[in-house]
């Protein structure tokens, strides 16, 4: 997303109000005049005290990855036959987020799966099949999803941090959303599910013999 720079901003809404004769909603031309100074002169940014220009999406937001890993095994014998799959997803995070010293807010998901299948020729007569899966999954997640928040926080209001590294925009209403996304915690979710099942197959020829039958 492009964003008009905010000396553009700020005359486009001095217009705006003129043509609804607010003339005294006006923003200052000496206001105008020192943030374009500031522009003209490299002395704004994300952390500069008194001209703040932060683009939030850009110091949020960052490409994602995904990681999938899968290994297949299989093989056997007369007497048995065996297949093995395990395999390995993790989700990396599309937030830049940091790690904080009493918890860690950034997202992932991490999964581990397995199946295994073996089959026994025990007899003739008699086969055992044993089937195991299961998966493992691990999520972690920030307290607060900040996509319309990210879009809607004042550019120009307060930096990401002041010089004192006290956070910009210091009430709890939440509109610096890298404070936000940072510090206000994470959750952790961890869920197992497991599936057994054994099979023995008896086949009962020698208790009931086929007979032929003619028509």
């Amino acid at each position: 997303m492009e964003w008009a720079d905010y000396v553009t901003s700020m005359k486009m809404y001095n217009e705006a109000v003129a043509n609804d004769n607010n003339w005294n909603q006006q923003i200052k031309q000496s206001v105008i005049n020192a943030w374009s100074n500031a522009f003209d002169t490299g002395n704004y940014g994300p952390y500069n005290d008194v001209f703040p220009q932060v683009d939030w999406w850009d110091e949020l937001v960052k490409p994602g990855f995904s990681q999938q890993y899968n290994v297949n095994i299989s093989g056997g014998t007369n007497f048995m036959r065996y297949f093995a799959s395990i395999g390995y997803q993790n989700d990396g995070d599309i937030y830049d987020l940091q790690k904080q010293e009493n918890f860690d807010p950034r997202n992932y998901y991490r999964r581990y799966n397995w199946r295994s299948n073996l089959d026994f020729n025990l007899t003739k007569t008699t086969s055992l099949s044993v089937n195991i899966a299961g998966k493992w999954d691990t999520a972690m997640t920030t307290l607060l999803m900040m996509y319309t928040r990210i879009i809607a926080a004042p550019t120009n209001s307060f930096p990401i941090k002041y010089s004192d590294g006290y956070w910009g925009d210091g009430s709890t209403a939440g509109y610096n959303p890298v404070c936000n996304m940072n510090t206000n915690g994470s959750q952790l979710y961890k869920t197992f599910q497991g599936w057994y099942d054994v099979r023995l197959e008896q086949k009962l020829d020698f208790l009931t013999k086929r007979t032929k039958s003619c028509r």
